[in-house]
């Protein structure tokens, strides 16, 4: 099994529970990333090793539906808007953990999680589709719930009334940027959002709305700091 790539290995995974205990030992830490191309209306999923630079395409059958909204730890959060389902999916070992259906009128924006489903504590975090004007409504599930729960807050900002960007997650609590360069922090414990005591970024202003989803994207880096990439933004 250890001779096996990790594509191959995640085949064999479903042949039996134990070849399945198996090959979740084998798990190595700190190796390269994988590149996963996640396919949204069939089960292939394309698959770059990039420690060889070898790719390959292979089948999944028991991957959910819908699309991967976020990604963590090795586990995938699937998200399908027409049957309103949200799961969690680990690629290397096949494994699927179903969470609560979500209302039909929920159009989920954005979607992240703490912590992977092993965990014996985490936060499922979604913002729903609202309008640019309105305060997000934000839904949290935590292992134990049987429904997910809508989170009321008061406080206006302008870093928490317009469109999202995306999501990072830092020592379980959320950031969101959003269109307008505000980071705004959600506190799952507190169950409470608010803004981040900073000014804007000024590069941020400059990109037209239409094509903020593609040219700003914020990430961590070593658990300690955010950084915000501009890529530049041309008019055909």
């Amino acid at each position: 099994m250890s001779s096996l790539r990790s594509w191959d290995r995640a085949r064999a995974t479903g042949v039996c529970r134990k070849w399945g205990d198996i090959a979740k030992s084998l798990k190595k830490n700190n190796r390269p990333p994988t590149n996963v191309h996640v396919r949204e209306n069939n089960e292939l999923v394309d698959i770059c090793d990039l420690s060889r630079c070898l790719s390959n395409r292979i089948i999944f059958p028991n991957r959910p539906p819908g699309v991967v909204c976020y990604a963590k730890g090795g586990w995938m959060l699937f998200h399908d808007d027409d049957i309103h389902a949200m799961n969690f999916y680990n690629p290397q070992s096949n494994e699927v953990v179903e969470l609560p259906k979500i209302l039909s009128h929920d159009l989920v924006d954005i979607a992240a999680f703490s912590a992977p489903p092993t965990s014996p504590n985490y936060t499922v975090f979604l913002l729903l589709v609202t309008f640019p004007d309105d305060s997000p409504d934000v839904v949290i599930w935590r292992p134990g719930d049987m429904a997910w729960t809508n989170v009321e807050y008061s406080k206006r900002h302008r870093s928490i009334t317009s469109t999202w960007v995306n999501v990072v997650v830092r020592n379980g609590n959320f950031y969101c940027m959003n269109i307008d360069g505000y980071i705004g922090e959600f506190d799952p414990v507190k169950c409470s959002l608010r803004a981040l005591p900073y000014e804007p970024l000024r590069c941020a202003r400059s990109v037209p709305s239409y094509g903020w989803r593609k040219s700003v994207f914020m990430a961590e880096y070593d658990g300690d700091s955010f950084y915000c990439a501009l890529m530049a933004w041309r008019n055909p």
